[in-house]
């Protein structure tokens, strides 16, 4: 199995998981869209798991954009 096609750059990340979230909401809803800022929170929180790699060759597993969204739920959720 190609493992690098299961993998991400911090760009390609990012913008499957704004763009799933822009899908997800509802028309007219305020998006706020992740920002690599907001990854290395959850990860510094522990939300998600550390990497190996750091810096611009980094890639991260395609399951981070479930895993994102997932969380943005329970933010949801938690302030309704």
């Amino acid at each position: 199995m190609n493992t690098t096609a299961l993998n991400l750059t911090l760009d390609e990340l990012l913008e499957r998981t704004n763009s799933a979230l822009a899908e997800w909401l509802p028309d007219g809803a305020t998006v706020v869209p992740f920002s690599e800022r907001t990854l290395r929170y959850y990860v510094s929180q522990g939300l998600l798991p550390k990497l190996g790699t750091r810096g611009p060759g980094a890639r991260y597993p395609v399951t981070f954009v479930w895993r994102l969204l997932f969380i943005r739920r329970l933010q949801q959720e938690r302030s309704l």
